[in-house]
């Protein structure tokens, strides 16, 4: 949960900022906690929670950094206002 709540701020900045950030570290760190899924063996909440966290972490940064998709909502919405 403390890594999760240390992420918030990552994220709200690729959202705001994604120019700001480089999205090859987090498309790589998703490529490795999928690796790390493959490899389990024990299928518990205490084998996978972790590993799928950190997938869909990395997953969504990703996104919001490659595509910056904040910019283009945040466009959107001022383009509906004005």
């Amino acid at each position: 949960m403390a890594d999760g709540m240390a992420g918030i701020p990552t994220i709200i900045k690729s959202f705001k900022e994604p120019e700001s950030e480089n999205y090859k570290a987090y498309f790589y760190s998703m490529i490795n906690a999928g690796i790390t899924l493959l490899t389990i063996k024990t299928w518990s909440f205490a084998h996978w929670g972790f590993p799928i966290y950190i997938f869909l972490i990395c997953a969504l940064l990703t996104l919001l950094i490659k595509f910056k998709l904040g910019k283009r909502y945040l466009s959107k919405i001022i383009t509906n206002e004005v």
